[in-house]
């Protein structure tokens, strides 16, 4: 059989298959060897043999300091990772394990590693070859013929050896069909052959070697596309950069496109591992419950998932009222369904509790101590399993691919990870994106019928085409040998252990980059951006290399369709269009539309009344964000001081809120904090938040204590937290509330407390201007149910501490706002909110929605809209006030002047 041989051949194959030809790099070699010479395969991934390698280094550790020492302290993984390479790469410059007297302390210490690596350290492909070399010498017959198309002395030497000992013949360039004489590319095929090229002009007028680049990837892209549809079915695309912005262009042209999807671990299946990887720590960061559970591809049931998940959204946490009341939801919701037989009832109930026990329910270690790695193996293994069972059962062949590679990353996980007895989560992390290494190409990325050849590198060029397309032509960085001192590297040539220089590499590096101009028959256009991301990108340097023989080598700017047959531009006047400016006032028919409700609540009546566009947009045309987008922090304070106040009055709280005295309140406090905090604000014990958590626990201690000093002088005999009333009729609708904290005094006399994190002074103004509707709604519930008069009302701040009310009559200590109103208190405040909802209804019932915002002026009612200003001035919006609007660019634009 004969073999064609070369550094970048490995995967190669040529565009006609031939009979009994072989075309390889080093791993292939080694491959067939191994099979002719009947040698066993031992490779394993390299996580596995950098796991293999630490014990080893924390062996020869432990017996006395070495040089890598400290290092291995500092950074366990990354260490060993490292002195793996330069163990391999010793190997591979000839080094054959054995001691090396008087050598530099560096080289003694690998020595010993080497010695204690005997049979506990899988072997890498230096090994197997010095295995080849071995079996070779009984001279066993029918092994290749090999022609290797590199020279001799750009290899390492013990793949020199190797190719020696084969009786390969090196420098066997690949036969190219050169250009037409006279053209630009036959110039630049004769520079680099070494030709005397000197005299000999460049042709502007000629296009058959093409330098062209733009600002946009996205533009080289769209050109690119037009040159491969306009292109021989014998071209050759080369993609030394990531192609999958070409790939859509080629798409967007009808044309058959290569597969070049770039390799990630970022896909949604690989990311199941970390997230279910990353559960395992103590406290558990709600942050990724949440991305769990809404993750698009995720081990637990949809229903039960996306319910969990929004209860994590609002109380940040496992375990809070909300979760569990999620959970038997699900369990009721399954119970109801008459058309599930006992046996699939059994089933799906039985499946949510595994799901529970399998991926959330589950032991967990802190994070500052680490945990084992047999239990986080469990975990590697659990997704192994499931992603497996989707292989089977998924029926796209690109979804199959990918749970079938995150099956294999995670089965290789827990194998290395159950053999190790403590992880930390840097450790995890860092183990995991070595197993995954680059992840895998989109599923869906397959080569179409049709579509050009598309090597990566172009060393693998080695056939003729017509032409020849590089994507990608800029200058990659070329890993150089900097690993050991100039006196190691002298003894190890003393020793015959010969690196690579750097010179050989950038000559390796050069003499592929030659074959793609030599491989092009007719032409070769050569495309590269001028920047990615934010970084500068540099067209490859033998680009210099050619412009030091034609000083005159124009680069077309793709930008200013220099390129015009494959313009990527299409300038097309379009009559400009401007954005629609704010007004005051919209009208929409049918007004059926924007009908009454069956019920509403304080924070819906007060977008109705004061931002009717909101109310429009939320309850009727159902626009929302989304619910689990984030937590939302403002909200999670004030609720977790709620918690705290609801347990405190509670019938089965071990002391009483009336007669407790401060050091036992705070030392229950204490007690009761990490638990409230576990289960509904995990968040704040995540190292980076402790400090906040603090600080909150600090406000709760404050602000409720001076809250129960406010209830005992007011002499308030027993309260209620968190009151959830019935609706009660409200004109065409019904309107409802929960009431943060009621309270009755000696007397009989009740009184409405709503808490508020913060918002001091918006409740101040609302106090002051007797438009407290919160509080008059919440009075007027109470009132409706109990009889007798309007309860008390009142805001009490938690932040500061400060209890707000129109008068002390109820709350002798409260921090009085006085009222502007002739009439101050809940029942006015009621009555006067009636006339502006029928005032707003009315506008509604007209097809009228106002956007009160700032910029736009109030209207009078004098022309065709209607009045801005409603039946009491005091119900003004104030749209100066600083509000986030969710519909901003939904209500038009401000015209610029």
């Amino acid at each position: 059989m004969k073999t064609t041989f070369g550094l970048s051949l490995d995967g190669c194959r040529p565009s006609k298959p031939v009979f009994d030809h072989l075309f390889c790099g080093p791993l292939g070699l080694v491959d067939v060897l191994e099979l002719r010479l009947g040698l066993p395969k031992t490779a394993v991934g390299v996580v596995t043999r950098i796991a293999q390698f630490l014990k080893v280094l924390e062996h020869a550790s432990s017996e006395e300091d070495r040089f890598f020492t400290e290092s291995l302290r500092v950074d366990r993984w990354g260490t060993a990772s490292r002195l793996l390479q330069m163990r391999d790469h010793l190997r591979m410059a000839g080094w054959n394990g054995g001691e090396m007297d008087s050598a530099p302390a560096r080289l003694k210490d690998f020595c010993e590693v080497e010695r204690l690596a005997e049979g506990r350290l899988t072997t890498g492909i230096a090994d197997r070859i010095e295995r080849i070399r071995g079996a070779l010498s009984r001279k066993p017959q029918g092994l290749p013929t090999i022609e290797c198309i590199e020279a001799a002395e750009h290899l390492p030497l013990l793949l020199r050896l190797l190719l020696d000992d084969l009786g390969a013949r090196f420098g066997c360039d690949p036969t190219y069909e050169d250009a037409p004489v006279g053209s630009n590319l036959r110039l630049v095929q004769d520079c680099l052959t070494g030709h005397d090229v000197s005299g000999q002009t460049w042709n502007p007028a000629d296009d058959s070697i093409i330098f062209a680049s733009a600002f946009s990837e996205v533009t080289l892209a769209q050109a690119n596309a037009h040159l491969v549809k306009s292109d021989s079915p014998s071209s050759v695309l080369l993609s030394s950069a990531p192609g999958i912005i070409l790939t859509d262009a080629l798409n967007v042209l009808a044309t058959p496109a290569p597969a070049m999807g770039s390799p990630s671990c970022l896909r949604p299946t690989m990311q199941v591992l970390g997230l279910a990887l990353e559960m395992r720590w103590d406290p558990p960061d709600p942050s990724v419950l949440l991305q769990f559970l809404t993750h698009p591809v995720c081990p637990i049931g949809s229903s039960l998932r996306h319910a969990l998940a929004k209860a994590v959204s609002s109380h940040p946490g496992i375990g809070s009222h909300v979760w569990n009341d999620a959970i038997e939801m699900q369990r009721e919701k399954l119970r109801s369904d008459e058309d599930l037989t006992q046996a699939d009832l059994t089933t799906r109930l039985d499946r949510i509790d595994s799901d529970l026990a399998q991926w959330i329910m589950i032991d967990r270690s802190p994070r500052q101590t680490g945990a084992s790695g047999a239990a986080l193996a469990e975990t590697a293994k659990q997704v192994g399993d499931w992603a497996g069972r989707r292989t089977a059962t998924s029926s796209d062949p690109a979804t199959a691919r990918h749970y079938a590679t995150l099956s294999s990353i995670a089965v290789e996980l827990a194998e290395i990870l159950e053999k190790i007895p403590n992880v930390s989560p840097e450790e995890l992390s860092i183990i995991r994106e070595q197993v995954m290494g680059g992840g895998t190409v989109a599923g869906d990325r397959e080569s179409e019928l049709g579509s050009p050849e598309s090597p990566a590198n172009p060393g693998a060029i080695i056939e003729s085409a017509d032409s020849v397309i590089w994507w990608g032509f800029e200058a990659h960085a070329i890993q150089l040998p900097m690993d050991w001192t100039l006196t190691e590297r002298n003894y190890m040539e003393g020793i015959g252990v010969h690196h690579q220089t750097p010179e050989v590499l950038l000559a390796l590096a050069q003499a592929a980059a030659r074959r793609p101009f030599l491989a092009a028959s007719r032409s070769i256009v050569l495309l590269w951006p001028r920047q990615r991301g934010l970084e500068q990108v540099e067209p490859h340097p033998i680009l210099t290399i050619l412009r030091a023989s034609f000083p005159s080598i124009p680069i077309k700017d793709l930008d200013r369709d220099e390129l015009a047959a494959v313009t990527s531009q299409v300038k097309i006047q379009r009559q400009v269009k401007p954005l629609p400016a704010k007004k005051r006032w919209v009208r929409i028919s049918p007004t059926a539309h924007l009908g009454s409700r069956p019920e509403e609540s304080y924070s819906s009546t007060t977008k109705f009344i004061h931002r009717p566009f909101e109310w429009v947009f939320y309850y009727k045309a159902n626009l929302r964000k989304g619910a689990f987008m984030e937590i939302n922090l403002a909200a999670q304070r004030g609720n977790l001081l709620h918690r705290v106040i609801e347990r405190l009055l509670e019938d089965s709280c071990p002391i009483q809120w009336l007669t407790v005295g401060k050091p036992e309140f705070d030392s229950w406090l204490n007690n009761l904090w990490y638990t409230l905090l576990e289960i509904e604000g995990a968040n704040f014990l995540l190292p980076g938040s402790l400090t906040e958590g603090r600080r909150l626990l600090e406000d709760a201690r404050r602000s409720i204590w001076e809250l129960l000093g406010q209830m005992r002088k007011a002499g308030v005999v027993s309260a209620e937290a968190d009151v959830h009333e019935d609706p009660l009729q409200m004109e065409d609708t019904t309107i409802r509330g929960n009431i943060d904290l009621l309270a009755t005094n000696g007397s009989g006399r009740l009184a409405v407390v709503d808490l508020k994190f913060g918002q001091a002074a918006a409740k101040r103004s609302e106090l002051a201007k007797n438009t407290a509707l919160q509080l008059a709604t919440y009075s007027h519930l109470i009132r409706s149910k109990h009889g007798g008069d309007w309860p008390a009302t009142a805001y009490f701040i938690l932040r500061n501490s400060t209890l707000l009310a129109q008068d002390a009559s109820f709350f002798p200590d409260a921090r009085v706002v006085p009222c502007k109103s002739l009439e101050p208190g809940p029942e006015a405040t009621w009555h006067t909110f009636l006339d502006v909802w029928r005032w707003r209804r009315g506008q509604l019932d007209a097809g009228w929605i106002e956007i009160p915002d700032k910029g736009i002026e109030p209207t009078d009612g004098e022309g065709d809209s209607p009045s801005s200003t409603p039946p009491h001035e005091e119900w003004q919006t104030d749209v100066k006030a600083p509000r986030y609007d969710d519909y901003q660019f939904l209500t038009g634009w401000e015209v610029n002047p």
